[in-house]
């Protein structure tokens, strides 16, 4: 803004259907000024957008071994930031030169004359009608992509970060937590399939053989059931662990045998 100021002619423009726009007077000290800082700046992205694609082409099975170990960095995340600096690339360097050749060729430079010059009569607030503005094309251009290229780069921005995963929990959240407040429960999907999150599941299959079948012998008999029965019971109602009577009833007491 300190450096726009100074060529600045007066405060602002009015287009009708527009707004508001910035006066910026064609002199050469314009250029250093308030022009060429969109292509440099653009110019640098692109320099760094170019070197980090070299390095990442060349470099894949690093980078594939470098993401598995940190947690904070995903390959869906790096994605979408190399590619924000590839649109960046395509779309902010050209037109940022082809706003700076239509400054050069179709507008008269005027030769610098001085500050006071410059700012003669700064409060002066020009208004163009829209039906003078769209008779010139290049006009029309200009004004807008001016005015459209923040509705698209929103959009654009919107569209690599609105729709991740981190940004779907959060909608999810702030869903949940306003639900809640009318009363309305949100219901957990349900799967019909265990989760990998829920841990591994081990499932064994044994195969049954006539050997492997149990036999009667292998059942206990009704009088060892009982007899543990009432060990249980008689040491159970003991009120304490050194009870003498538990143990002699453990050890003692053997039930008569059925008949």
């Amino acid at each position: 803004m300190p450096l726009q100021f100074i060529v600045q002619g007066h405060r602002y423009d009015i287009w009708e259907d527009v707004g508001c726009y910035p006066t910026t007077v064609n002199t050469p000290p314009a250029y250093p000024l308030s022009f060429l800082w969109p292509n440099i700046i653009g110019l640098i992205s692109a320099v760094y957008c170019v070197l980090t694609l070299r390095a990442f082409m060349k470099r894949r099975a690093q980078f594939s071994e470098f993401v598995s170990f940190n947690s904070c960095l995903t390959v869906n995340r790096y994605f979408r930031l190399m590619s924000l600096a590839t649109v960046e690339l395509l779309f902010n360097t050209p037109i940022s030169a082809h706003g700076l050749y239509l400054n050069v060729t179709r507008l008269p430079i005027y030769p610098w004359k001085g500050w006071a010059n410059i700012h003669f009569d700064w409060y002066t607030i020009d208004t163009y009608p829209a039906i003078l503005w769209r008779r010139n094309h290049v006009q029309v251009v200009t004004l807008e992509i001016t005015r459209w290229s923040l509705v698209f780069c929103a959009f654009l921005f919107f569209a690599f970060f609105g729709f991740a995963d981190e940004s779907r929990k959060h909608y999810k959240l702030a869903y949940s937590a306003i639900a809640k407040r009318f009363g309305v429960v949100p219901r957990a999907p349900i799967s019909a399939f265990p989760s990998p999150l829920d841990g591994p599941i081990a499932i064994k299959i044994t195969k049954i053989t006539k050997e492997t079948l149990p036999t009667a012998a292998s059942y206990p008999s009704l009088s060892s059931l009982r007899r543990a029965s009432i060990t249980s019971s008689v040491a159970n109602n003991s009120f304490s662990a050194s009870d003498p009577t538990a143990s002699k009833y453990k050890l003692d007491f053997d039930p008569p045998s059925p008949p």
